[in-house]
């Protein structure tokens, strides 16, 4: 029966044929009255029926809208048709509301088990229009029960419509269980204070198993979101860690990533201003996955904060992000995140993660942090594909030293081949430059990178210094085993005026951390800051440098106190190709200065100090170096006051000397005794060994003496020139020393200034003796 504003319209379906008796009966609208009253009656004859038509027994008499639907207020149903008839099993039909008031619709059927009559409708409501989606399980005829509220809890039917599907292939499945009606936007969210939904539609699409939808917040609410399943087990708080949310001012997004296909309802709860911390459902949408073939990873259990930059980081001085997103997506397992920061302080990182072998010692591990001025960034590689938690933490300006969390990101890396090892344990986060190290008087580094990636093995990097000061570095390494000596053989520092100059070369492929340390003003060294250097080239191979080596290497501030000015060679190693070499500085007369060579094969202090030829001349001071054979040396300087009588000397420098000349074999020189002066120069024979039978030509310059004689077997005394040189020949047949005297009265014995060695077995014994081939 459909009723019209005139009339009704009745439609008869016999269940046999024969003869029926049709009456119809009536009453007053509203009537007190039970009983109706017989109207008409007809006879209708029916000679065939349709045994497949059924009409649901749960379907009303009065089909369709009418004049009564209008009525009680609910206006312009978009199903005019008392009955519908779908080709697909869907349908759809809204009606406007004329007062406010709560409506909801039940499907029944020979098909629908019981308890599930709400599971086959979908509702919308956008201000006072309501919209119903309806899917059928299978083919057949179906009542749709259109109900109203009338007081808590209880419900009546205004209006119904009979449904019918004939197509054998229709199969929707019901609704999921925990879906509630309405769906979507609605006038509750709004009251809560969730406005401006990117998504309208109730129901969200997607063939990636990733969807995102925002919000506008009206006021400074919290909401929490959660994924729920009928089909898909999300336990482990799976129902909250598939969501992660982003809030930036008044501005919320909700990203969703599905561990399957399926069918999910995302369900949105808002704080309680009534009893805050209770969180009260506001809304759901209905989510439905048809691309993902396989099952994903699933997030991170993480904390239920909104993830990325969001109110809070804001609020704890974290600004300008450089990822807005809450989710990061890497493809070879790689991110890095950056923020600005409004005022100076310390923070930290974390990463988490669900793998049961995952520690607390492994979250720091795989974060290296880069932090100057007001910048911080973080540098993330991840150990294995997956889902992953990144934490950040604020130290608090009130109780410092303990830090709070600032906001989440979840990192996704599906790359299967992704798999970066850790940062060194050693490593001290943040790397590289920072304010600390400022503070400490490094300023501008000429590296202002925290990783070193170097092809060789070497690298080089500097800083300007605030002022003088001590500094010192090693190198540390978990992959390479470096002995406490061994963290500084590899290092040569430079360092003067107000500059200092790191020179390392690595002693395999590996990884490494060069940590730096200044000296504070009660004379102990505190750490400043490290770098992390990386090599892969399995070829390289930098030996140590020598143990006698003192860094810093070369001039520095320490030689101009110790008074060695103006030197004639800046740089800390020398590197010389015949195995010669002359460094002079500028002194005062009031310096006594002692220099020895040293390596690993010179093993006496007499050969330490006989391959150095040590001469003044025109205010400055010079120390003629001939190594005894390749490799690497030091020359190390040592000064004292001449008024100092003790024979204590204070280290003032050292270099570096390096000679990758096999052939060379260079002698000692001449044996010194105190009676040589430091002003006269001995210009030749410069070697401490003569050849044997042999006559050797003798120039010595010098002023104030009477005489110069060489002693051999036989005295030969030497020539005074014009230009003040002593000059002369002798043998050195039948001897095994050669002995250069001087007097500077005739009258007086003659002092014993040089000696030399005459080439042959004695000489062969002094040579083995003082270093080893």
């Amino acid at each position: 029966m459909t009723l019209t504003k005139t009339g009704m319209q009745l439609e008869l379906y016999p269940q046999v044929t024969g003869r029926h008796t049709l009456a119809i009966y009536s009453k007053v609208y509203e009537s007190t009255k039970e009983s109706y009253d017989n109207v008409v009656e007809y006879i209708v004859y029916c000679r065939s029926v349709d045994p497949v038509f059924m009409i649901p027994k749960e379907l009303d008499v009065i089909v369709g809208p009418s004049w009564l639907t209008d009525k009680k207020g609910f206006l312009q149903l978009t199903g005019r048709d008392p009955v519908i008839n779908t080709h697909d099993g869907r349908c759809t039909f809204g009606l406007t509301l004329a007062k406010r008031n709560i409506v909801l619709a039940t499907l029944h059927g020979d098909h629908i088990k019981s308890g599930d009559e709400r599971r086959y409708v979908l509702q919308t409501q956008r201000g006072n229009r309501v919209e119903f989606k309806v899917h059928l399980p299978q083919a057949g005829y179906y009542a749709l029960k259109l109900l109203s509220s009338t007081g808590p809890s209880k419900f009546e039917s205004f209006c119904n419509y009979l449904i019918i599907c004939t197509d054998p292939d229709v199969v929707w499945p019901p609704f999921p269980n925990i879906l509630q009606n309405p769906v979507g936007p609605t006038a509750l969210m709004e009251k809560k204070g969730i406005l401006k939904p990117s998504c309208n539609d109730p129901i969200i699409y997607t063939q990636t198993g990733h969807i995102s939808i925002s919000f506008t917040l009206k006021d400074d609410i919290k909401i929490l979101p959660a994924l729920q399943c009928d089909d898909v087990s999300l336990n482990d708080c799976g129902d909250k860690r598939h969501v992660t949310q982003v809030q930036r001012g008044h501005h919320i997004e909700l990203q969703v990533h599905l561990p399957k296909t399926g069918s999910y309802v995302l369900q949105i709860f808002t704080d309680s201003k009534i009893s805050p911390g209770n969180f009260e459902y506001t809304c759901n949408y209905l989510i439905c996955c048809s691309g993902i073939e396989t099952s994903g990873p699933g997030a991170p259990a993480i904390p239920q904060i909104p993830v990325g930059s969001s109110n809070s980081a804001d609020k704890k001085s974290f600004i300008q992000p450089s990822q807005l997103g809450q989710v990061i997506n890497s493809t070879d397992g790689r991110c890095s995140l950056s923020f600005s920061l409004d005022r100076d302080m310390s923070c930290l990182a974390t990463l988490h993660s669900d793998d049961n072998k995952w520690n607390s010692q492994m979250e720091r591990q795989y974060i290296l942090q880069i932090q100057k001025q007001h910048q911080a960034e973080f540098y993330i590689q991840l150990p294995r594909p997956g889902s992953y938690d990144l934490r950040i933490y604020a130290d608090n300006k009130f109780q410092p030293g303990s830090y709070e969390l600032v906001c989440s990101y979840l990192i996704s890396c599906s790359n299967p081949k992704a798999a970066w090892p850790p940062f060194p344990n050693i490593l001290q986060n943040p790397v590289g430059p920072t304010s600390l190290s400022e503070k400490k008087g490094l300023l501008q580094p000429s590296q202002t990178e925290p990783i070193i990636h170097t092809s060789d093995g070497r690298c080089a990097f500097s800083f300007t210094l605030k002022k003088e000061m001590g500094i010192f570095a090693r190198l540390q390494s978990e992959d390479v085993l470096l002995t406490e000596e061994g963290e500084r053989r590899h290092i040569l520092q430079v360092q003067r005026q107000n500059r200092v100059e790191f020179q390392v070369k690595l002693p395999q492929a590996g990884m490494y951390v060069l940590k730096i340390y200044t000296e504070s003003e009660q004379g102990n060294f505190k750490f400043a800051c490290n770098y992390l250097i990386t090599c892969v080239n399995t070829q390289v191979k930098w030996p140590l440098l020598p143990l006698e080596l003192c860094n810093p290497s070369g001039p520095s501030y320490i030689s101009e106190k110790k008074g060695l000015l103006r030197p004639s060679h800046l740089e800390p190693a020398i590197f010389t190709d015949d195995g010669r070499y002359c460094v002079s500085f500028a002194v005062d007369e009031t310096i006594d200065i002692v220099a020895t060579l040293h390596s690993d094969d010179i093993t006496t202090e007499e050969a330490r100090r006989r391959y150095i030829f040590q001469l003044e001349k025109e205010g400055r001071v010079e120390f003629h170096i001939q190594l005894p054979k390749a490799g690497y040396y030091v020359l190390k300087l040592c000064t004292k006051m001449k008024t100092d009588l003790s024979n204590v000397y204070d280290y003032a420098c050292n270099y570096l000397l390096y000679c990758s000349n096999t052939k060379i074999r260079w002698p000692f020189f001449p044996m010194r005794y105190n009676s040589w002066n430091s002003g006269y120069e001995l210009l030749e024979p410069k070697t401490g060994v003569l050849p044997a039978n042999t006559e050797v030509r003798f120039r010595i310059k010098a002023r104030g003496l009477a005489a110069v004689s060489i002693k051999g077997k036989n005295f030969w005394p030497l020539t005074l020139g014009r230009d003040e040189c002593w000059e002369g020949v002798c043998s050195t047949a039948g001897t095994k020393d050669i002995q250069v005297l001087v007097t500077n009265n005739l009258n007086k014995n003659y002092a014993l200034v040089l000696s030399y060695q005459v080439k042959g077995v004695g000489h062969q014994r002094l040579i083995e003796s003082s270093y080893s081939s």
